[in-house]
């Protein structure tokens, strides 16, 4: 049994989820090749790298996709790295560093599809630096184990969006660690997921805010069918050095079926004064009195069902900027929700 997907504070384990146990063979990295990678054109410069920051031996070694990408200007059009598995393409360890320099302003779509049984393991790594501005959405819709790490950090008056969307169905755990080392940033989490079939998430999010003046929000929604369970851990840490800093994060989840099982554990922890923090987290079923109002004018119990899911995932799909994509997450629910109601 192996221990990962530690939380920043061991006050969580009176929970049962400071760590995410799971058997050390669905950890085994094996060494493979990947090719079958789409990468857009852009305004971007491309290079290989053997190295990372901060650095990962176990991922450096066995590593079979390592890139750079290194933006001087704004992009005029999403950037689009797309990683599709197959059956000979089903293992994937990834390495991503991404620079932007100050000023510029990017979109960045992070791709992982493919409905073969395969592995995934990957790093990113962000680094904004001044004045810069990076909207990122990652979108993680496979059938295997998927495991992401990120790490990025900001520097004066710096913004990045995330937007991420994951429909699991085996063990998926996120570590991301966002970090200020100027003043003045901004940062927004707005993570979906749906997790089907024995799907294990544990979701591992920790904003570090050092520095004065700066504002997070992790904002997270996610529907679990099936036997699913989820386990959600985020942290937003005040740390000496961020007077006048402003930190939000809410959780909620719609528990579809009895078995479905969540755990959430927002944390606010301040070591500095004159912040703001405020977190809140819940979970449920969809309101019965919600489902009768709606199919008492004229819609089938399935539209029903369909419309109030969307509605209360729409806070997070909102923010997607690639129209093709939205439309195709919509479709995923639908069939995922199609599969419920049979």
């Amino acid at each position: 049994m192996q221990k990962i997907n530690f939380s920043p504070v061991a006050t969580s384990r009176n929970f049962g989820m400071n760590y995410l146990a799971i058997d050390d063979e669905l950890t085994d990295i094996p060494v493979s090749t990947f090719d079958n990678i789409t990468l857009s054109k852009g305004d971007y410069q491309l290079l290989s790298t053997g190295a990372m920051t901060p650095p990962n031996a176990i991922l450096q070694q066995h590593a079979n996709y390592t890139k750079k990408l290194i933006f001087n200007q704004s992009t005029k059009a999403p950037v689009v790295v797309e990683f599709n598995f197959d059956a000979r393409n089903n293992t994937l360890v990834d390495i991503l560093n991404i620079v932007l320099k100050p000023k510029v302003k990017a979109q960045i779509i992070l791709k992982y599809t493919g409905q073969k049984k395969c592995y995934h393991n990957g790093m990113l790594y962000l680094d904004l630096q001044k004045d810069s501005q990076l909207d990122i959405i990652i979108y993680s819709n496979i059938s295997g184990n998927n495991f992401l790490s990120i790490y990025d950090q900001k520097e004066q008056n710096a913004t990045l969006n995330y937007t991420l969307v994951d429909f699991a169905t085996n063990i998926t755990a996120h570590n991301i660690k966002s970090c200020n080392i100027g003043s003045n940033t901004s940062t927004t989490l707005n993570s979906m997921y749906f997790g089907t079939n024995s799907a294990m998430l544990d979701l591992n999010y920790w904003a570090v805010l050092s520095q004065p003046k700066s504002k997070t929000k992790l904002n997270t929604i996610g529907a679990l069918l099936d036997n699913a369970q989820k386990n959600y851990k985020g942290t937003i840490d005040f740390q000496k050095g961020a007077k006048k800093s402003v930190g939000d994060e809410s959780e909620y989840c719609m528990l579809l079926s009895s078995k479905a099982k969540s755990k959430a554990l927002p944390m606010l922890l301040c070591g500095e004064e004159d912040v703001k923090g405020s977190h809140a987290s819940s979970a449920g079923k969809i309101d019965t009195q919600a489902l009768f109002y709606i199919t008492s004018r004229g819609l089938t119990p399935a539209e029903a069902l369909k419309l109030l899911v969307k509605a209360r995932l729409s806070a997070i799909t909102n923010n997607i900027f690639d129209s093709k994509l939205k439309d195709e997450i919509f479709k995923q629910i639908d069939r995922r929700l199609n599969s419920e109601i049979k």
